[in-house]
């Protein structure tokens, strides 16, 4: 038995990736919103879906670093892309997410016996 439930050492990391991404709401309301809604900024999706903006914050660096949210900063800043200043719009990769999508429904479905 895994060691937490949101542990799946079998499963590939296009499956491991989208468990994990699905496994706090706040994730997935953003993601839902992103690709519901189209590109968004930080202050929009906190005001949308009533989520405290660090909250926000930590959910999008979690979904940019899964692969699943790209964003582009502000023209008028020279910030890296490691300060995503106010005014950085984000935007869903539908392709990625699709993909461990599909990924993770072949994995679920596997026969096993």
């Amino acid at each position: 038995m895994p060691a937490r439930l949101t542990d799946l050492p079998d499963a590939p990391e296009q499956v491991r990736r989208f468990q994990h991404a699905y496994t706090a709401v706040s994730r997935v309301a953003i993601l839902r919103d992103l690709l519901t809604r189209g590109p968004a900024q930080r202050v929009d999706l906190a005001r949308r879906l009533d989520i405290t903006g660090p909250s926000v914050r930590k959910a999008l660096n979690e979904l940019i670093g899964a692969g699943y949210v790209t964003f582009r900063l502000p023209a008028h800043t020279s910030a890296t892309s490691q300060d995503q200043p106010h005014g950085t719009t984000y935007t869903a990769n539908r392709e990625q997410v699709m993909a461990d999508l599909a990924a993770t429904m072949a994995w679920l479905s596997e026969d096993r016996r």
